[in-house]
């Protein structure tokens, strides 16, 4: 599954969300990008959110793709 870092929204623990833990965080301009490690063999995705959002900088976190596309695994 591939997503653009800005195509996920905040999320509880709800059906289709993704959880996360925040492993990295950085500013850029008006939002900050969060590095998350999901699942057990720890795939690494960054998700957009606002900077005053008061998020953690550690800790976990669900989100929700709300757009994206799946690609076949190719050999």
């Amino acid at each position: 599954m591939f997503f653009r870092p800005n195509h996920v929204r905040l999320a509880d623990a709800e059906p289709g969300a993704i959880v996360g833990t925040v492993c990295g965080s950085r500013r850029h301009g008006d939002i900050r990008r969060l590095e998350l490690e999901v699942g057990l063999a720890r795939h690494r995705c960054e998700i957009d959110v606002p900077a005053d959002a008061g998020l953690a900088k550690t800790g976990r976190l669900a989100v929700k793709p709300v757009k994206w596309r799946l690609f076949p695994r190719t050999a």
